[in-house]
Order: C-alpha cells, then sequence, then structure tokens
C-alpha cells in the first residue's frame, strides 16, 4: 500500500506526545511494508547538523520526506493574518502557497497513492485538496478534540501573549474541525472518550486506533541504563510549556511537594522537558531537593534511576503519551485521573490515580519505599494494546475504502 501522510509538524525527533505518536506509526507502517510520502511542517529552528540528522533518520523510514517551514517572523505573522478570514490560525500557518502546492501536486500525482491520512488537524487543508483533485480517499488521525483542548489552555494561559495566540487559534476552529470530520472517509480517534464524544455529535464514521509503540531502544526502559550516580526517588517527563503541563507541576509542588518534604526530607525530585520558562526555572531552583534538565536528549538513563514516575496533568483532551510510555517501564506510577483518560479502563488497574494532593503523596511515599506491588505481567498483558495490530486494523479501513 501507498500513502501519503500529512503530519501536522516534522516528526523527528519524537520529543513531545504528538511526535511520539506520529513517528512510532511511521515505523509500524515501514515494517508493514508500506510506501509513505511524508508531507509536515518544520516549526522550530534546528542547527544544520541536528536537520541533517534528522532527515538522515526521517529518510530511512520514507520514500519521499518534504516539509515546510513555519516561521516565526513578519511574513508567517501576515500570512497567518491574511487567511484568518478563510482558516483558524494553525490551519492558516499551514496553507501552502500557489507554487508549493503545484509542486506538491505534481509529486504525489506520480506517487499515486492508495491514501492520504491527515496526522493532526492542522495540515488538513493540504490533505483535503489532494484527495479532491487526485480522487483518493482521504482519513484523519485524531490527537485531540482540537477545539476543547486549546479552549482549556487558553483559559490556563499564564500570559497575554499566548492567550492572544491561543485566540487566534481557536478562531473560527471548532466549525472547522466538524467539517473536516464530515468530510473524510474516516478518523482514527487517540482516545475512547473522544471517539464517544463523537459518536454523541453524529459523527460516528470513526474508530480507536490506540498509539503504538515499536522503538523499545528509545522508550522501553530497562535495567542496563542505570546510572548509579544519578538516583532520583520522583521524576517528571514532560515539554514545560503547555498550560496543562505547567498546571499540573505548579499543583505538585504547591499541594503535594510540601507533604513529601515533610514526610521524606532527603526526597529527590527531578523535572525533565522542553522549553521551559526563565520563570519556571526559577521557581524550581528555590525549591529544596528538586533538579530541572531541559531538552534532555536521552532520558532513559534518568527515568531508570527512578523510584516513581509522576503524571500530575489535570486537564487535556486525547490521551497523555507520556502514561503509556510509563506503561513500558516498571516503576511505580502515580497520575491524576487526566493521565489516565481515554485508556481502556485496564490501564487504571497499573497506575495509582488520585486528583488528592495527600493521597497523591502517600502513593508517591509507598512506591519510593516499595510497599506496594508492580504486576509486571498485568503491564506486559496491557502493553499490547499498543502494539501493531492496531496500525494493521487501521490499515484494513483504508483497504476497504480504495
Amino acid at each position: 500500500m501507498k500513502i501519503v501522510l500529512i503530519a501536522q509538524e516534522y516528526p523527528y525527533p519524537p520529543t513531545h506526545g504528538g511526535r511520539v505518536d506520529t513517528w512510532q506509526r511511521i515505523l509500524a507502517l515501514k515494517e508493514l511494508n508500506v510506501e509513505i510520502f511524508l508531507v509536515s511542517w518544520l516549526l522550530e529552528e534546528l542547527s544544520p547538523m541536528d536537520l541533517m540528522n534528522s532527515n538522515i533518520a526521517v529518510e530511512q523510514k520514507v520514500v519521499r520526506n518534504i516539509f515546510y517551514r513555519v516561521k516565526r517572523n513578519f511574513f508567517n505573522w501576515a500570512k497567518r493574518v491574511y487567511n484568518l478570514s478563510r482558516y483558524p490560525s494553525l490551519i492558516a500557518a499551514r496553507v501552502l502557497t500557489k507554487e508549493e502546492y503545484s509542486s506538491l501536486l505534481k509529486e504525489v500525482r506520480v506517487f499515486n497513492p492508495d491514501a492520504i491520512i491527515l496526522d493532526g488537524l492542522f495540515g488538513a487543508e493540504t490533505g483535503l485538496t489532494l484527495s479532491t483533485q487526485l480522487a483518493k480517499p482521504v482519513f484523519i488521525r485524531q490527537h485531540n478534540i482540537e477545539h476543547q483542548y486549546l479552549l482549556t489552555q487558553f483559559n490556563e494561559a499564564p500570559n497575554l501573549k499566548l492567550k492572544i495566540a491561543l485566540w487566534m487559534a481557536l478562531f473560527k476552529l471548532k466549525k472547522y474541525e466538524y467539517d473536516v470530520l464530515h468530510r473524510v472517509n474516516a478518523f482514527f480517534d487517540i482516545s475512547l472518550d473522544d471517539l464517544q464524544f463523537w459518536n454523541t455529535q453524529g459523527i460516528q464514521n470513526g474508530y480507536w486506533v490506540p498509539p503504538v509503540f515499536l522503538d523499545t531502544i528509545s522508550h522501553k526502559i530497562d535495567k542496563e541504563t542505570v546510572i548509579e550516580e544519578l538516583p532520583y526517588d520522583v521524576v517528571f517527563l514532560g515539554n514545560l510549556y503547555t498550560p496543562n503541563n505547567l498546571d499540573g507541576l505548579f499543583w505538585f509542588f504547591n499541594c503535594v511537594y510540601p507533604i513529601l518534604i515533610n514526610k521524606a526530607p532527603s526526597i529527590r525530585v527531578l523535572i525533565m522537558g522542553s522549553r521551559p520558562s526563565h520563570d519556571f526555572v526559577k521557581f524550581c531552583e528555590q525549591l529544596k531537593n528538586v533538579k530541572l534538565l531541559s531538552d534532555v536528549k536521552d532520558p532513559k538513563p534518568y527515568i531508570s534511576s527512578a523510584k516513581v514516575l509522576i503524571n500530575p496533568i489535570r486537564f487535556g483532551s486525547g490521551v497523555n503519551i507520556k502514561s503509556i510510555e510509563m506503561l513500558f517501564s516498571d516503576k511505580y506510577i502515580v497520575s491524576c485521573p487526566q493521565g489516565v483518560r481515554g485508556f481502556p479502563s485496564e490501564i487504571y488497574s497499573v497506575f495509582k490515580v488520585t486528583n488528592d494532593p495527600e493521597l497523591f503523596a502517600k502513593y508517591v511515599l509507598l512506591g519510593i519505599n516499595n510497599e506496594y506491588d508492580i504486576d509486571t505481567r498485568k503491564r506486559q498483558f496491557l502493553r499490547d494494546f499498543f502494539g501493531i495490530k492496531s496500525v494493521e486494523q487501521m490499515l484494513k479501513i483504508l483497504e476497504t475504502c480504495k
């Protein structure tokens, strides 16, 4: 099978949940002998060496790799404002010029795909136009209920600049998202809860396709990688810029951490993630026994040295990819309910789940002191939810629409 994959963000390196989901699915499709024509948007500035290494990694898995830069400059801002009359901001930023689209159309026509998959909503305009002009079926991978997810981020945004950016992203987004789901042949939702929401809205051409995890080198944690000089009791791994992650961390440090430091004064906490703000760095520096590491290339040794992994996220949409990554460890895991939202109910049995600060602290201390058992057999069973079978099922649905 031949697929054009329209990813809303360049998927490598897979440094946050959305990229991880896209990259792991690319690996699965490659393993299933699918030819992939990848189209994406590069949102960050990479050094020439980092970009070259990323392209090498990607081009080992796809037959064609085309990406467009979304630069943070006046031209791109003006382009967004001009396109806002027709599209929400994050879609407007990815609308191709006539020359870019014409060139892409020629290449895709020669490639002659069996289907087009939109990996996320924000690159939809290019994929839908290709589908119409080439008379090919089109599908979408839903990472979130985007208009709800961005609204919660807007409500919790810590500064005016971010609020304005999120307001622009929300402008006309709800209608656009509904329109896209009505136009595609089918959608593949990451979350069981989100899928149920769309069903209640009368949009019933959806299927649950959980994230797939095949790259055990990057994601499966083993004892051999433990660095003895880096023992941490509690570890968090996730981006350090989205409002929901920051809200969860501030809740943990304001409500849970004082209980922990009172009952276990020598406890060591490690926070790892990308793009922390200056204010958050300063905040962590004032906390006793707390270490902040930003943009860690290989977090695996640090996670392997941990006793307890935490996910204090309290709002969001879709599913929390880092919770799945935690499932691929044999560590104690403590999470707020949002961290396991959208998963099969069986997942709850291997997490300690609570929104109560006292209980959250109690679970962390139990894990640090090895006072409850980890059912490794059950974890292995649950990991199978996130195997290659879900992608095989997705391909069968694509086949029916060829």
